[in-house]
């Protein structure tokens, strides 16, 4: 029960967490360098102009993947705090995850952020403005935790149909591997 729960609530907070870390990021890199007229700085320096959106991008990506492993690892911990090394306080078992599982939940989460960070950046390159770009991200945002709201329905799997929804298998993944319901087949 206690990978059903963490399975279910886990993967859409990964998924909150990643989205919400990648909004803002994004638009000051973008918009608000727009806005403060320091773009124009940037681009008369001795660099490609792809060079910039990739260092623009990867920092999107790392920002929105640190905080949402951060985050988590937090309330991991607090978690563990408050129960100390008795785990007897729980009514239900704390899932286990292998060295594979764990692998596998990174890669997710950094697929997930890539996503996401490339989505956004490239919806605030749009904004004219640090407020403009808040507008046309915010239903970007909802759309993406979409899928972490279908994940968290009971009866949601990773299917070979659900595989190809980009958000929506990385955030089945995790689910399968915090419920014990995915097997890794990782023959070549």
């Amino acid at each position: 029960l206690g990978g059903q729960f963490a399975g279910s609530v886990l993967p859409f907070l990964l998924l909150f967490f990643i989205a919400l870390s990648s909004f803002y990021p994004a638009v000051d890199l973008t918009a608000g360098e727009k806005e403060r007229g320091t773009i124009v700085t940037l681009l008369t320096t001795p660099v490609n102009a792809i060079e910039v959106v990739a260092g623009k991008y990867i920092a999107i990506v790392a920002i929105g993947t640190l905080t949402g492993l951060l985050n988590v690892g937090a309330m991991g911990l607090t978690f563990w705090r408050v129960l100390g090394t008795d785990s007897s306080k729980l009514s239900v078992p704390l899932p286990e995850v292998t060295a594979g599982g764990s692998i596998a939940m990174l890669i997710a989460v950094l697929l997930t952020a890539m996503l996401l960070g490339g989505v956004m950046l490239v919806a605030s390159t749009l904004a004219r403005s640090f407020r403009d770009a808040n507008n046309l991200l915010s239903p970007v945002l909802f759309i993406a935790l979409s899928p972490g709201i279908f994940g968290m329905l009971p009866r949601s799997a990773l299917t070979a149909k659900w595989a190809a929804v980009p958000i929506a298998n990385c955030v089945l993944l995790m689910k399968g591997i915090l419920q014990n319901d995915f097997k890794m087949n990782l023959a070549f």
